[in-house]
């Protein structure tokens, strides 16, 4: 939930700038610091499911697994899928009438040149020619024919092997496993999320500050993130919103921060950004 936002009139370095104040014999003149109430969630993070319905028949990975990008997370049955890209691939795999048609052409086209050179010495007559001539057309046509037929077989066995694929769900990024919404036998509808995969090596930090009584941060800024679990961390602002909330008047900001230390942040915990501006 977002939360209102407040400016301290205070410093994490008050007792250095006081210190430095009075060696130059000068007043001491003290930042602002401004805070942002939010909360923390990885930086990417993902509802799995497939475009396709069906029971679970395969479930490798259990919640709290670590995967790679490409990894599989589970498959619906596919026995059906699987028969009917076979089919298409042994169609496809089968030349034999291809491969006779085109010696066939090859023979034919050697007959009508010998029966032309006949008929140019006068040994047979051109209606002999013709028919040859007409034959080869005829095996050619033939020919085109079932190659184009190869080529739609080709189109056939992607389809049918996308079909097969569709029933496969991968991860699409490396993370960890959170949650597993069914189990092997159940039944997966369509567009349904089964598996919840995040990525927290970085982390980003979600909240929003009032824009009536604080001085907003600068893209690339370097911010204090404080949570009750870690010492203070230091992040980089990526997001300040350029528009308020209409209700709430209140700015969206975001900033990313590591989080490959022994002890990591868990993404959900709540906390606040501070950032300093000079009076």
């Amino acid at each position: 939930m977002r939360v209102a936002l407040r400016a301290q009139m205070m410093s994490p370095f008050a007792g250095w700038l006081f210190l430095a104040a009075c060696a130059l014999g000068s007043p001491l003149v003290e930042a602002t610091v401004y805070e942002a109430l939010g909360v923390t969630e990885a930086v990417r993070s993902a509802a799995l499911g497939l475009s396709v319905s069906g029971r679970v028949a395969f479930l490798p990975v259990r919640e709290g697994d670590s995967v790679e990008k490409g990894d599989l997370l589970l498959h619906l049955d596919r026995e059906a899928e699987a028969l009917e890209l076979k089919r298409r691939e042994l169609l496809l795999e089968d030349y034999s009438q291809l491969r006779a048609l085109r010696n066939r052409k090859a023979i034919t086209e050697r007959q009508v040149a010998a029966a032309q050179e006949l008929q140019n010495e006068g040994a047979i007559a051109r209606k002999m020619v013709e028919d040859e001539v007409m034959a080869l057309q005829a095996i050619t046509a033939e020919l085109d024919s079932l190659e184009a037929g190869k080529a739609r077989e080709q189109v056939e066995v992607d389809i049918a092997r996308q079909t097969y694929e569709a029933r496969h769900l991968y991860a699409p990024f490396a993370g960890v496993v959170t949650k597993i919404k069914l189990q092997i036998g159940e039944s997966l509808p369509a567009n349904e999320p089964v598996i919840e995969l995040a990525d927290a090596s970085r982390v980003r930090f979600i909240g929003a500050f009032d824009q009536t009584d604080t001085v907003a941060p600068h893209l690339g800024e370097f911010v204090q993130i404080e949570l009750p679990t870690h010492e203070s961390l230091r992040g980089t602002v990526v997001f300040v919103s350029p528009v308020a909330d209409p209700a709430s008047g209140l700015v969206e900001v975001i900033a990313e921060f590591g989080n490959l230390s022994e002890q990591p942040v868990r993404p959900g915990l709540g906390g606040r950004m501070l950032w300093e501006r000079a009076p």
